[in-house]
Parts: C-alpha cells; sequence; structure tokens
C-alpha cells in the first residue's frame, strides 16, 4: 500500500487517539509520514527501489548499495 492510502486510511482512525493521548497532532502527521516513506523505500517492499532500478538499468544490489 503506498503511503497516500495509508494516510487516508489510517488518519482518521489514529488521530483521535493521539488527541486523547496529549499528542501534537502535526507532530503525530509529520511522523506518520516519514514512516510510511521510509517503509516504502526500504526493502523488502521498497517500491521505490524496484522503480530505480527499472529505470536506471541497475542490478538489484548495486541500486541498494547505493553505488551508482
Amino acid at each position: 500500500m503506498s503511503v497516500i492510502e495509508s494516510v487516508l486510511i489510517f488518519t482518521p482512525i489514529m488521530v483521535p487517539m493521539v488527541k486523547m493521548m496529549g499528542i501534537d497532532p502535526i507532530f503525530f502527521g509529520v511522523l506518520m509520514v516519514i514512516s510510511l516513506s521510509v517503509g516504502v523505500i526500504t526493502p523488502p517492499f521498497g517500491n521505490v527501489i524496484y522503480v530505480l532500478v527499472g529505470i536506471t538499468n541497475l542490478t538489484f544490489r548495486r541500486g541498494v548499495e547505493g553505488r551508482y
């Protein structure tokens, strides 16, 4: 699931709980987007890495290691 769908699904569920716990909703939103973005970028479900490998014609290992 991508970041946009996750935010749209989980935000209405999580925000009332976050407010009850006294956490700043802006802080929670930033933390949530960063956490979801890291999940999309890193393996094993690193969709961004697979797109990078497909566009640049690198091997998967080379794309993950960052040596271009």
